[in-house]
């Protein structure tokens, strides 16, 4: 029997429609949104709640649109929020932190939305699935491949490779630089026999294995920076622009009398070079685990007054510092790395968080150290998506870091 129209009255952490049936549970549906009423497929059922997709929309949201890319309408699971029009997505966004900063971190603080990249081509790096020799993304909630011959969010100087027969090849890690024109892929498992384009560099993942790397020049914020194939960038320029002009609105007042800086889950010394640049009189101990990012690191800040640390964040023991910045993966800080920065007796912190459920966690930590939240900016760096970055900041009183 067809399930009963429900109302979907918000969205979820991880961009699904919110609703409730009538005996109560809750109804999280992939591609429904705020405004619409529908009818559901089930594709999980729990005791307290239910994961379906839409099978049919009955009434449509003001703000719902037609999807433009006909892979995403086929079922690819990249641009989950492609169906959301892009003047609403902001306020889409800013209620879901605004939720958590509320209910999880108990805060009076407004989140301000700080801006987006380009909604299309704005994507510099992308890993994608292989299927038959043809790459492509994975389809929504599942490991089936759904090959794809365009993608609008890819930047132009990735699209060479879709017209590569990637043989054998399993996964594809794929780079290109804006400012050189270069490209890299790393392929897994191995490069084989593969005829790639003259420009592209590339490499196995059983090289990487056996600690042989390649890597490109990108320039992004007017720096030049070393990418090793291993080593994590930002989704492109744009992105690296975006959070640091953000993160120096917030904090360049105290980076002006900073004495130290600490740059956490450091990757190639993004913040540190942009920053360090700008405010030349900032000491800046910058800590990565990832060898290949640090071999990076060195190159990038070697006109930056900084110290390169080889260490996971949550073994680091640090000295004094005057503000910390935090950009860990989407697992966040967790306990470990908070006690960390509480060592450091840092009166500033800036922390970056590509998930909700972790940014609540590690923002409640905080203020449990004794820091207040004094800022939260949301920035869209995947449009078309329902991925949302966080760079929110911390504060002590004077009394509180004496203490």
């Amino acid at each position: 029997m067809e399930p009963d129209p429900i109302e979907i009255t918000s969205f979820a952490v991880g961009g699904r429609g919110v609703g409730r049936v009538t005996d109560g549970r809750v109804v999280f549906v992939e591609g429904g949104m705020p405004g619409d009423r529908l009818i559901f497929e089930v594709v999980r059922e729990r005791r307290r709640f239910i994961e379906a997709r839409v099978e049919r929309v009955l009434e449509p949201s003001a703000q719902r649109v037609d999807p433009w890319c006909e892979h995403r309408v086929g079922g690819c699971g990249g641009c989950d929020w492609q169906h959301v029009d892009e003047r609403a997505r902001a306020g889409f966004q800013l209620a879901l932190v605004q939720d958590v900063i509320d209910r999880q971190v108990r805060s009076e603080v407004s989140a301000l939305h700080g801006g987006s990249v380009t909604s299309l081509g704005y994507r510099t790096s992308t890993r994608m699935i292989v299927s038959n020799g043809r790459p492509g993304f994975r389809r929504s909630r599942s490991d089936e491949a759904i090959v794809v011959d365009s993608c609008g969010v890819l930047a132009p100087g990735l699209r060479w490779a879709r017209n590569v027969d990637w043989g054998d090849s399993t996964e594809l890690s794929l780079r290109c630089s804006e400012a050189t024109g270069e490209a890299l892929a790393v392929v897994s498992p191995s490069v084989g026999s593969i005829d790639a384009p003259e420009h592209v560099v590339l490499v196995g993942a059983d090289d990487l294995q056996r600690g042989i790397s390649t890597s490109i020049d990108e320039t992004a914020a007017g720096r030049r920076f070393r990418l090793s194939a291993g080593s994590f960038f930002q989704s492109g320029p744009q992105a690296v622009e975006l959070l640091t002009e953000t993160i120096a609105g917030r904090v360049g007042s105290v980076l002006e009398t900073a004495s130290t800086a600490i740059d956490l889950y450091a990757g190639v010394g993004v913040f540190a070079s942009v920053l360090g640049h700008r405010f030349p009189s900032v000491q800046w101990v910058v800590v990565e685990s990832n060898r290949a990012a640090v071999a990076d690191t060195r190159v990038n800040l070697a006109d930056i007054r900084a110290n390169t640390v080889a260490s996971r964040v949550e073994r680091f023991v640090p000295g004094r510092a005057s503000v910390v910045i935090a950009d860990p993966p989407r697992g966040g800080l967790g306990k470990r790395a908070v006690a960390v920065v509480a060592a450091s007796g840092a009166p500033t912190v800036v922390l970056i968080s590509c998930d909700l459920g972790s940014f609540g966690r590690d923002a409640r930590l905080l203020v449990d150290m004794g820091w207040s939240l004094t800022g939260v900016d949301v920035l869209d760096l995947f449009p078309q998506t329902s991925h949302i970055e966080i760079v929110s900041v911390y504060e002590r009183e004077k009394s509180a870091r004496e203490g």
